[in-house]
């Protein structure tokens, strides 16, 4: 015995990524922010320090000064060159943090699995936490509700579900109107995929 063949697809929809980009990535953008000032005030921090400790008068001495007295001043002056202010250590770390946490989020959108399918049988809705596939025959009417900006499918057992997205009155309500017509001509078997399974000859 032959298994059931999958009926054909007659749409499909898939939720954009691009809002869920944008708020994945809105974290990483604000803390890149307060890395990039961070460094900056860093480096003006370690810039006026090291201007204050660099006098000429000290980095030119006569020949005729001990070099246990050179060796003073000189001193404070190469530590504060070559040791990072807290504050640049900082603004660094928080730029490398902010390309993690980039790298984290557009990977969870990546993986996050939304989408919309209707068959000449029925409509499949796949997301983050809800997997429901309706038949066409439970299904006594679909319309775009206004007031709470889903796509409302009225079910024959008086129930009703909903569709989370799209949310756009204009894409919703086009989207409600489609998949009536689906509906309505997939119920009279009057779909194109339909008549083309049936004008197929069998195996």
């Amino acid at each position: 015995m032959s298994a059931k063949e999958p009926a054909p697809i007659v749409g499909w929809l898939r939720r954009s990524p691009l809002k869920c980009v944008t708020l994945a990535l809105l974290p990483a953008m604000l803390l890149l922010a307060t890395g990039t000032t961070l460094s900056y005030l860093g480096r003006v921090q370690a810039g006026q320090r090291i201007g204050a400790t660099s006098e000429p008068g000290f980095r030119i001495a006569p020949e005729s000064v001990p070099n246990w007295m050179l060796a003073l001043p000189h001193a404070p002056s190469r530590s504060v060159e070559q040791a990072p202010t807290g504050v640049l250590a900082l603004g660094l770390g928080t730029i490398l943090l902010s390309v993690l946490v980039a790298l984290l989020g557009v990977y969870r959108v990546a993986r996050r699995e939304e989408l919309l399918t209707w068959t000449t049988e029925g409509l499949s809705l796949v997301m983050p936490g809800r997997r429901e596939e309706l038949a066409w025959d439970d299904v006594e009417r679909v319309t775009w509700d206004a007031s709470r900006q889903q796509v409302r499918l009225e079910l024959r057992s008086g129930e009703e579900s909903t569709l989370p997205w799209p949310t756009e009155p204009e894409e919703g309500a086009e989207l409600a109107k489609h998949m009536e017509t689906v509906r309505r001509k997939a119920s009279w078997g009057l779909l194109p995929e339909q008549q083309r399974r049936r004008r197929e000859p069998a195996p």
